[in-house]
């Protein structure tokens, strides 16, 4: 018995529209550039608070793409995934991020430290990344980057990747 994914349309692409308590884009427009209360991530979810109220986003891996992996979407979870009871930090949602995968030359010194990239260096791999940000409103440090990386034109990624801030005790 052959299984059908809900997710597909009738030609095999990824059908968004079909995604269960899917966020609109329009929605996660206006919360772009707002500060807001970080509660952490559990899986692929991460939880702010928004006019006293959390909010819960799962990201949504594009399952159509074979060994590729775009991002999907946002959509709405449950709020009895396990985040922190209190804010960690406050954080701006923005766009962008940047590509981990992007190549730069004299990455590494001949001792097997490593450089950090150029300006130019930094522009690539700002172009190479689709997605967004929870960058930390009083240190700059960036706790989460979401979105599509395409540092390898290939083989793009979907990337969810959470970065808890060292110097912060929680």
């Amino acid at each position: 018995m052959s299984q059908t994914n809900r997710f597909l349309d009738e030609n095999g692409y990824f059908n968004i529209d079909s995604v269960d308590n899917r966020f609109p884009d329009e929605i996660l427009k206006t919360l772009l550039g707002g500060t807001y209360d970080f509660y952490g991530v559990d899986n692929n979810a991460f939880c702010i608070g928004v006019g006293g109220a959390c909010l819960v986003l799962e990201a949504v891996e594009d399952p159509s793409d074979g060994y590729r992996s775009y991002f999907g979407c946002f959509r709405t979870s449950s709020v009895d995934k396990i985040f922190f009871r209190e804010p960690i930090a406050r954080v701006l949602l923005e766009e962008g991020g940047l590509s981990s995968r992007t190549y730069f030359s004299n990455r590494w010194n001949d001792d097997g430290t490593e450089n950090p990239p150029s300006d130019e260096d930094l522009r690539e791999m700002s172009s190479n990344f689709n997605g967004w940000v929870l960058r930390d409103a009083e240190t700059g440090h960036v706790w989460l980057t979401v979105g599509t990386d395409h540092g390898d034109d290939y083989y793009p990624c979907f990337t969810f990747s959470y970065e808890p801030d060292p110097s912060r005790k929680v």
